[in-house]
């Protein structure tokens, strides 16, 4: 698990230098900073909708009893899984770091609000 969670990162992390590099790759002028600025949008904002989407996903499994339809929460649970990666997809974040926290977050609060 230790080594498939660090190759992950070290894949969001490339993702994430990759799509900075490509930005910077036919501009001349810009400041030295700017690509650094950029990166670090490109991974706490990917963070940030990864752990906020997973954390209102917990809210809204501990408030609705689903336990009854069980085929509808897990079709809930999926969705929510995946709508980190397309908002981040859309912003021009990184889906997969966004997936990767959304994972870890879902894991630890989510999971205990499921039937």
């Amino acid at each position: 698990m230790i080594v498939f969670g660090e190759s992950a990162i070290n894949d969001a992390i490339a993702i994430a230098l990759f799509r900075t590099f490509t930005m910077f790759e036919k501009k001349e002028d810009y400041s030295p900073t700017e690509p650094f600025i950029l990166f670090l949008y490109l991974f706490f904002g990917s963070i940030f909708i990864g752990v906020v989407v997973s954390l209102m996903s917990a809210g809204l499994f501990k408030c609705l009893t689903l336990r009854k339809h069980s085929a509808l929460e897990f079709s809930l649970f999926m969705i929510l899984s995946f709508i980190p990666f397309f908002i981040c997809e859309a912003f021009g974040l990184s889906g997969v770091l966004a997936v990767f926290f959304s994972g870890m977050v879902m894991g630890h609060y989510t999971w205990y609000n499921l039937s």
